[in-house]
């Protein structure tokens, strides 16, 4: 099954990097490349495994939290599947 493992970090202080995301896919076994949603800040790597739904969240966020080390990094595992972007933000002033 396919799966995707979207970082994110504070839009502030950007620490995404190819480096970190290159190790981040060397834990997940990728061999496909990084989908950069915002260069330094979001990023989604798609992977598969062949584990059940209720194991790959939390194996991949050991994982990649284990590459990741330290970096201010929040991690998001789910089946690429059934994932949808559902939320929408816009600040009052915007024109829709």
């Amino acid at each position: 099954m396919l799966y995707v493992a979207t970082l994110v970090c504070n839009p502030e202080r950007p620490v995404l990097s190819d480096a970190l995301l290159g190790q981040a896919g060397q834990a997940l076994s990728l061999d496909g490349p990084v989908d950069w949603l915002n260069p330094g800040i979001a990023a989604d790597l798609a992977f598969e495994s062949s584990r059940s739904l209720k194991e790959v969240p939390r194996s991949a966020e050991r994982a990649l939290r284990e590459a990741l080390g330290h970096a201010p990094v929040d991690i998001i595992v789910q089946p690429s599947l059934t994932r949808r972007k559902q939320l929408f933000l816009a600040d009052m002033d915007s024109t829709m």
